[in-house]
């Protein structure tokens, strides 16, 4: 029944109770970042001519184009953001903390590691692929195209323009990797208008790891970017006709098959049967939407599925479980290595564990100790959120990205999660599902929906955007 008399507007409140605790957040890392800020930018540059390498004539180039980078980027921002101010300061502070974090994992790289790591293979491999399209004249593709070896021509290609330079090659993947986040964050918002837009703003750009392990030249920022464009082009196709919704999807797809295979399989798979069993929009736009749009997409899951199948020699669950031994034996050594004994069964009894792990009595290092911390922070927030969640998988099929993120997490979660035996792998990787599950956090049951919009409509309830 409808109100006879509206409700006096001194009843209607402006803001959320915890707000002020997201502003917070907010605050204490953008000080953060500004006040290390001289230290972080200027060891951007240190490495162009640094003792691990010795390419020459690149740090006046990094010193222009940086900067220039940098700001265009900020523009772009503002631009798209200027007209929510808590969304462009939580976006600033996000945005230094990844240009921050691709500085650190420099450090750690080069102190710690003696650049042991990736990140030194694809610069010096890519930098030797580059020197031999320049001497030849001849671009040289290697095989297989994907995985390493893309990485590898995708940075010796930059090179090509802006020369061997980290500072460059490293902020323009942390962008990549920025820009995804911010793809399936503006997916969330579109989808969910009624969700917890705050803290999905601040899970998603200020959690340490989402802001560390995608911050540098390798598969991990490509992967950002694909999955959100994967994300982006989901929900377009999925609340209304927008056919051109596919574009950001099949893209998605392309960049993270071109990274890995496996992960684009994932993807594909988890956003077909999102349009299928997703409740889109109703009636003629939503029959047009479906009919259109489902077809394109499970040709594009069938095409990347076959060939990722064949990339890892999987053809039954007989080969996928050797497959699964063979990567944890692969993966089991180190320092961090975990579960090398453990059965196949008693790891995937484990698998729903990775987005906690390492556990407080697992930790070995003060790498891990850190991880560690942030693990049991999710783990709360699972927590304090479980009955929430238990109603939103009831109904899963009220939002296709939902049903997109549930899928994508139990896929990767059962289907990678058991072959990796170590845990400084395992905190890398799981950046690829962190987004999902923390979306899952910020999504209201049906009930809470339901509440929230009569709240709304009697003029009580805060609006969240």
């Amino acid at each position: 029944m409808e109100r006879a008399f509206p409700i006096p507007n001194f009843t209607r409140v402006s803001r959320p109770v915890n707000d002020a605790r997201y502003a917070h957040i907010v605050n204490i890392c953008t000080i953060l970042v500004a006040i290390t800020s001289p230290y972080w930018f200027i060891h951007l540059f240190d490495w162009d001519q640094g003792s691990a390498v010795s390419f020459e004539h690149t740090s006046t180039i990094a010193f222009l184009v940086v900067p220039a980078l940098i700001a265009a980027n900020l523009l772009i921002l503002f631009t798209l953001v200027r007209r929510t101010p808590w969304l462009w300061r939580c976006m600033v502070a996000g945005f230094g903390l990844k240009l921050a974090s691709a500085s650190i994992y420099m450090i750690v790289a080069a102190r710690l590691w003696s650049w042991t790591v990736d990140v030194y293979g694809y610069m010096f491999l890519g930098t030797r692929w580059a020197t031999q399209v320049e001497m030849t004249g001849h671009v040289t593709l290697l095989k297989p195209f994907w995985a390493t070896n893309f990485v590898i021509m995708l940075t010796g290609a930059m090179e090509l323009v802006v020369g061997p330079s980290f500072a460059v090659l490293a902020v323009v993947y942390t962008l990549a990797a920025f820009w995804g986040q911010y793809l399936v964050f503006t997916a969330f918002r579109s989808a969910l208008p009624r969700a917890n837009h705050r803290l999905a703003a601040v899970l998603i750009f200020l959690l340490p790891s989402m802001a560390y392990w995608t911050a540098m030249i390798g598969k991990d920022a490509l992967l950002s970017l694909g999955t959100g464009l994967v994300t982006y082009g989901l929900v377009r196709m999925s609340s209304r006709l927008e056919l051109l919704g596919i574009i950001p999807f099949a893209s998605g797809i392309a960049i993270c098959f071109a990274a890995r295979p496996h992960i684009a399989a994932i993807a594909a798979l988890a956003g077909g049967i999102a349009l299928i069993v997703g409740r889109n929009v109703s009636g003629v736009i939503g029959a047009a939407t479906r009919l259109l749009s489902m077809p394109l997409v499970l040709g594009l899951t069938i095409f990347v599925g076959m060939n990722a199948s064949s990339e890892w020699r999987i053809n039954d669950l007989q080969s996928g479980i050797v497959r699964q031994e063979s990567a944890m034996q692969d993966s089991s050594y180190g320092g961090s290595a975990f579960s090398q004994s453990k059965s196949l069964a008693i790891r995937l009894a484990l698998a729903p564990a990775l987005i906690f792990r390492p556990m407080p009595w697992e930790v070995r290092s003060w790498q891990a100790g850190l991880a560690s911390i942030e693990g049991v922070g999710i783990l709360v927030l699972f927590w304090r959120r479980r009955k929430s969640l238990a109603l939103i998988l009831k109904d899963i099929r009220r939002s296709p990205l939902i049903v997109y993120c549930v899928l994508f997490l139990f896929m990767f979660i059962f289907g990678v999660a058991p072959g990796i035996g170590n845990f400084g792998l395992l905190v890398r990787q799981r950046v690829m599902i962190l987004p999902y599950a923390l979306l899952l956090l910020c999504v209201p049951s049906q009930a809470e929906a339901d509440y929230s919009r009569e709240r709304t409509r009697t003029g009580l309830m805060w609006h969240n955007t």
